[in-house]
């Protein structure tokens, strides 16, 4: 058998938009923008299991997995699928009802799936039966697409932040917004919030296309700390099991660790943290879509080693 090295056809693989270790650490599915997801076996070695190829090209943006092990992936298509890890495929279809999915966010009971659309509304799925994904109910619409969703750790509040640059949080039960906050212009340019996420005491974490990194009282609305964190876009947020760091990156490639440094003072009997900026490093030559973090690793199409 003839064996021919070729040397004239770059390859590119399509780029990462999604990263999610499944809840036993064991396995890690990376989306890629073709609408591919890979399964990879983070046991030991790292290899590539599997890999589920859409029916269609749905540019996917965002991927969760269940407590139970299912894989539940949307993209700009307005699809919801959940997949058939035995058969590689999709399993569940079902439409959002709101055009594109822009972002997904599990509760911590892993039995309502909050997602963010098109049209500008939070939209809740049941998913806590694994042969279906049930409609549950829709919040407000917002001005312009919501772009990113996150839960409080207890499940009874949802942080939404929107193409508008509006930062929402809501009531889980009521499906109200409690309160919104606008952020300010830079050069008379309105802020894209791309990504929310919660810590441990409801402190609201986002980061937008100017930018900047910005840590919010999650009972009042009030902005704690500002960071010019990055050059460009902040496109995703990772926080840290322990709720005590978390890490940012986005268009200018750099990723950045945010370490919380307890007080002295406490209310209600949690300790506060003073949220400082730890350091940064530059591992790619490209822009970041993805962060995922399991047992002091931390992902970003390299594996970093972070404790």
């Amino acid at each position: 058998m003839l064996v021919h090295r070729c040397r004239f056809v770059e390859w590119t693989p399509a780029t990462v938009v999604a990263l999610a270790f499944n809840h036993s650490t064991t396995r890690l599915a990376v989306a890629r923008e073709n609408g591919n997801i890979e399964i990879w076996d983070v046991q030991g070695k790292w290899r590539v299991e599997k890999v589920l190829r859409s029916s269609s090209k749905s540019h996917l943006r965002t991927i969760v997995w269940t407590k139970d092990g299912r894989l539940l992936s949307g993209g700009l298509d307005g699809m919801i699928v959940q997949w058939n890890l035995h058969t590689q495929q999709e399993e569940i279809s079902i439409s959002s009802d709101g055009g594109a999915v822009w972002s997904m966010a599990l509760n911590h009971a892993s039995t309502t799936l909050a997602v963010a659309t098109e049209d500008g509304a939070i939209r809740l799925f049941d998913v806590s039966q694994p042969s279906e994904i049930v409609y549950s109910r829709s919040f407000d619409k917002q001005k312009g697409r919501a772009l990113s969703v996150a839960w409080s750790l207890d499940d009874q509040f949802i942080v939404s932040g929107s193409f508008d640059g509006t930062i929402r949080k809501w009531s889980a039960t009521s499906s109200r917004a409690l309160f919104s906050i606008k952020m300010e212009k830079t050069n008379n340019k309105k802020p894209i919030v791309w990504c929310v996420a919660l810590t441990r005491d409801d402190t609201i974490v986002s980061g937008n296309s100017h930018g900047f990194t910005q840590i919010w009282d999650g009972q009042l609305g009030t902005l704690i700390r500002s960071f010019h964190s990055h050059s460009a876009d902040v496109l995703t947020i990772a926080v840290d099991m322990s709720q005590d760091a978390f890490f940012t990156t986005g268009t200018d490639n750099k990723v950045v660790m945010f370490q919380g440094v307890p007080l002295e003072q406490q209310v209600g009997g949690k300790t506060l943290l003073d949220w400082q900026c730890s350091c940064h490093r530059r591992t790619h030559s490209h822009d970041l879509r993805a962060l995922a973090l399991s047992d002091g690793w931390l992902v970003s199409e390299c594996v970093h080693r972070v404790t």
